[in-house]
C-alpha cells in the first residue's frame, strides 16, 4: 500500500479444503462435503473482509476475490488474466510444513509469472 499509494489493489484470497479428498475417500456424503466447502468459502471471505477492514483503506480503489483451488496455480492463473505490476504474497507460516507450503506457492509464482513479486511477513503479535 505504501509502495503504490494510487494503485488499484486487488485482494485475492485462495483457499483449499485439504480434507476434501479424504472425505471423498471415506465416502462422506456429497451434500456434507458441499456444505463443508460452502462454510470454508464463507470463512475465507470473512477473513479477507476483516483483513481489508483492518487496513482501513475504504477510500482507496480496490477489489476482492475469493477462489477455491491450489494457491500456487490460482495465483499464477489470476496473474496471467489480470496482468498486475506486482504480486504481494503474505508469509505467516511458522511451522516447517507451513513454510514448505508458502515456499512452494512463492516458487511457483516466481517461475510462472512475469511480474515482480514481494513477500511480506506478518507483524509479530
Amino acid at each position: 500500500l505504501k509502495i503504490a499509494p494510487d494503485a488499484h489493489i486487488i485482494f485475492l484470497h485462495v483457499f483449499d479444503v485439504v480434507v476434501e479428498e479424504q472425505m471423498r475417500y471415506i465416502n462422506v456424503p456429497t451434500d456434507t462435503i458441499n456444505q463443508y466447502d460452502i462454510e470454508a468459502h464463507g470463512n475465507a471471505r470473512r477473513d479477507l473482509n476483516q483483513f481489508i477492514t483492518d487496513l482501513q483503506i475504504e477510500n482507496r480503489p480496490h477489489s476482492r476475490t475469493v477462489i477455491f483451488g491450489n494457491p500456487g496455480h490460482v495465483v499464477c492463473d489470476y496473474a496471467r488474466t489480470m496482468e498486475p505490476d506486482l504480486i504481494v504474497l503474505g508469509k505467516h507460516g511458522q511451522s516447517r510444513f507451513e513454510e514448505f507450503l508458502l515456499g512452494s506457492v512463492t516458487r511457483h509464482a516466481i517461475d510462472q509469472t512475469s511480474c515482480d513479486i514481494l513477500v511480506v511477513t506478518a507483524r509479530p503479535a
